[in-house]
């Protein structure tokens, strides 16, 4: 699955892993933030198994524009400098600016709402 760095609309790319409680709830919280955000959720897979199982936990919580890219070679996890989970990355594509986060997404909400009105 491809990913495009210069999306067009408001986009979100998470790095999360399936038995961290604060990626679940984040992802949770994405569901209803804004319509026009896109989701990635970013995941290094530690195997089929782990494959499967994340695919699980993605589809009972992620929003509904997301999707869900498994960084094998961790390329996107060195890009973006991801040192711990999750870490949430918004691209705002019109403003030619990126936000960073780190931790719970709940603590940023407010911030990630106004930042998003700004770029429609």
């Amino acid at each position: 699955q491809m990913f495009s760095i210069n999306p067009s609309a408001p986009t979100l790319v998470i790095f999360w892993e399936r038995t961290c409680e604060p990626c679940k709830e984040s992802l949770k919280i994405l569901r209803n933030v804004h319509p026009s955000l896109r989701v990635y959720g970013v995941h290094v897979p530690i195997g089929e198994e782990d494959r499967a199982e994340t695919t699980k936990v993605w589809a009972r919580n992620a929003p509904k524009r997301g999707a869900l890219l498994f960084d094998r070679e961790e390329m996107l996890k060195s890009s973006f400098g991801v040192k711990g989970t999750p870490k949430s990355v918004l691209i705002l594509p019109k403003q030619k600016f990126m936000f960073s986060y780190l931790g719970n997404i709940k603590h940023n909400k407010k911030d990630l709402i106004q930042l998003i009105k700004t770029e429609l």
